[in-house]
C-alpha cells in the first residue's frame, strides 16, 4: 500500500479525500451559521466578516451547481452589506436542496452537531447573544431533539433548560 502524503497535522494532502463528507459538514455548518447570524433578524459588520471568512476558508470545496449559487449569493450580500429576505430564502432553499438531493452522507446526530456548531458560530459571530438568538437556539433544539443525545448538544441543552 502506498503512503498518502499528509500535512503537519497528519491530514491527507489530497483535497478529494472524503470530499462528500467534507461537503456535507461544510454545508451543514453553513446552514447553522446562516440560521444563527439571521436569528436576530439583522446582519451586522462582524457577522458579514464572519461569512466572508467562512467563504475564504472553504475555497477548496467543489464550487459547482448549488454550492456556486450559495457562494454567489453570499458574495452579493457581502458586496452591499445587506441580506434581504429573498437572499436569505434563496440560500436556505439551495442549502436544503443540497442536503436533500445531493450525494451527501445520510443524516445523523453528527450532522445535527455540525449544524449546531455552525448555529452557535453564527449567533456568537458578533460577540453578542440577543434574546432573539437565544430563543432561536431553543427552538432549534425543540425542532432537533436528537441533537441532545450526545455532546455538545446534551450539555448545552441542559444549560439552556
Amino acid at each position: 500500500m502506498q503512503n498518502m502524503p499528509t500535512d503537519q497535522h497528519g491530514q491527507p494532502l489530497n483535497h478529494n479525500f472524503c470530499t462528500a463528507q467534507n461537503l456535507t459538514k461544510s454545508i451543514l455548518s453553513l446552514q447553522g451559521i446562516l440560521k444563527g447570524v439571521v436569528s436576530d433578524q439583522r446582519l451586522n459588520d462582524q457577522e458579514l466578516l464572519f461569512l466572508q471568512t467562512w467563504l475564504a476558508s472553504h475555497k477548496e470545496l467543489p464550487v459547482d451547481g448549488d454550492v456556486l449559487d450559495i457562494v454567489e449569493t453570499i458574495e452579493d450580500i457581502l458586496a452591499d452589506g445587506v441580506i434581504t429576505a429573498d437572499e436569505l430564502n434563496e440560500i436556505k432553499d439551495v442549502v436544503n436542496d443540497i442536503l436533500e438531493y445531493g450525494e451527501l452522507v445520510s443524516g445523523c446526530v453528527e450532522d445535527l452537531t455540525n449544524e449546531l456548531l455552525g448555529f452557535l458560530s453564527g449567533i456568537t459571530a458578533d460577540n453578542v447573544i440577543t434574546l432573539g438568538e437565544f430563543n432561536a437556539l431553543v427552538n432549534w433544539f425543540n425542532d432537533n431533539p436528537e441533537a441532545t443525545s450526545c455532546w455538545p448538544g446534551n450539555d448545552l441543552y441542559n444549560k439552556l433548560a
